[in-house]
């Protein structure tokens, strides 16, 4: 494992100048677009999703590929803002719209609408330039404003109308990231996310914390920058006052792939790819999809 990684560095530093014009993941290097460069005070990004969904993940883990006959596609358009508060604190929001076209035997549907507002905040602890041989941390909070429509309150049978995840969400974690003289980066983030209870009909429902792991790493080049990663997602069944606790939780493992091309300081492009593959162990009590998204991303300077 450690070969293939040490040629891919040599292959980066051959290639690579030494200030790449590459994405906010670690303070300067990266491809997610998230996070702002030290030269930036505030950016913004708008894109275009799309979701086709190709199969679901059962209880136990078991893949199934969509049935014949059916078609579940998605498109979003979203925008996303970060915006540099102090040295130290950034803050973010992002809002999407989304349609979907569901058709399953002689039943069709086509719906969609606004989704959740999501808000962020990072608070750098330690600098990853600060540091030469270990990384740079930050704490993340999060919060999730459930302005879109649920699945328990969906009004058509294909639930085509659904936009959102029906719960409030408080979100904290950590945060991990090392660059290797300006053309490598790698980045871990840990969180966890704590819903607020939500009422389904008569019922009073509490979903489990959510747990989420995500790692990616890549490489710069004098075009840009290119990377993959991974993302593992974990939350234990809901608790429902009327109903016995369930020991059936749900789950999820995506990777991705996802591009980071500048066209100046200000002007980027942000591309990303994300699924789980078709096979058992990906997923549990999930659909399978696959989102493809490009982004314009646009930055005014600091002063």
């Amino acid at each position: 494992m450690s070969r293939p990684l040490g040629l891919a560095f040599l292959l980066a530093a051959t290639l690579a100048p030494r200030i790449a014009e590459a994405g906010a993941c670690c303070g300067e290097v990266s491809t997610l677009g998230d996070r702002l460069l030290s030269s930036e005070a505030l950016a913004t990004s708008l894109g275009l999703a799309f979701k086709p969904r190709f199969g679901s993940f059962d209880a136990d883990g078991g893949f199934h590929g969509i049935p014949a006959g059916s078609t579940d596609v998605g498109a979003s358009i979203f925008v996303d803002a970060v915006a540099r508060v102090t040295q130290r604190l950034e803050v973010g929001a992002s809002l999407d719209g989304s349609i979907n076209v569901r058709e399953s035997g002689s039943v069709s549907a086509v719906g969609g609408g606004v989704g959740d507002v999501r808000a962020r905040a990072r608070v750098t602890i330690v600098d990853s330039a600060d540091t030469r041989y270990w990384p740079g941390f930050s704490a993340l909070v999060g919060a999730v404003v459930p302005t879109g429509v649920p699945a328990s309150r969906a009004t058509d049978d294909l639930a085509v109308d659904v936009t959102g995840q029906g719960a409030g969400e408080v979100v904290v974690g950590v945060s991990a990231d090392k660059l290797w003289e300006e053309i490598f980066f790698a980045r871990v983030d840990a969180t966890a996310g704590f819903f607020v209870p939500e009422s389904i009909g008569a019922e009073r429902v509490l979903r489990a914390p959510r747990l989420t792991v995500t790692a990616a790493l890549g490489p710069s080049f004098a075009w840009g920058s290119i990377g993959a990663g991974v993302s593992h997602e974990a939350e234990a069944a809901p608790l429902i006052e009327s109903a016995e606790p369930s020991e059936v939780g749900r789950s999820k493992t995506d990777l991705a792939l996802f591009g980071w091309f500048p066209v100046n300081r200000r002007l980027a492009f942000v591309a990303r790819l994300r699924g789980p593959l078709p096979a058992d162990g990906f997923g549990a009590q999930e659909t399978a999809e696959v989102s493809a998204s490009l982004a314009v991303r646009l930055a005014l300077l600091e002063k």
